[in-house]
This record gives structure tokens, sequence and C-alpha cells, in this order.
């Protein structure tokens, strides 16, 4: 079987994190995010107490630390964007096992 380039569906670092992003806020934490594009602030579901839980599943999960001194709060908006941030501090991110 030959495969060619649009037999091939690359997947950015950034959409397997926010996958895996997305599993701890609805696993872990129970939060009603239907995707990962959800908007956790504006949609209620991510206070301070939330957000410190998050950080706290993100670092034992998926072996990140969010260094606290390098973002903003709309880093925090959605699974995605968590997921961005994830794969900026920390670009190995996607390749370790969740």
């Amino acid at each position: 079987m030959r495969v060619t380039v649009a037999d091939v569906v690359a997947v950015s670092p950034v959409e397997v994190v926010a996958a895996r992003v997305h599993a701890l806020l609805t696993d872990h934490l129970h939060l009603d995010a239907a995707s990962v594009d959800t908007d956790l602030i504006d949609g209620g579901l991510l206070d301070s107490f939330a957000m410190v839980e998050l950080m706290a599943a993100i670092e034992e999960h998926l072996g990140v630390e969010i260094d606290l001194g390098s973002f903003d709060v709309d880093d925090f908006r959605s699974a995605r964007s968590i997921a961005a941030l994830i794969v900026r501090q920390d670009p190995g991110a996607a390749g370790r096992s969740a």
C-alpha cells in the first residue's frame, strides 16, 4: 500500500497537549468544558481555586510546571490556550506519555 501526503494528517504539539489538558479539565477537575476551545473564564468554569488545581494536575499528569511569572490569565481561557502556554514553556511536552 502506498501512503501519500493526503493520507497523513499532521497533528501539532499544541493539539496533542490540548487534548490532554481537556481530559484533565473534564476527567480530573470534572468541569463541563465542551471542547478544547470552550472559554473557561467567561463560562465561569475556571476560578482561581480551579486554576491552582489545574496547574497541580498539569504538573502531576503532564510533567510540566507552569512558570508563574510568565503567563497571563488569557493563557488559561481554553484548553487550547493552556496547551499553547505549555508548549511555549516546554516544547517536548507533546512527546511525553500522558
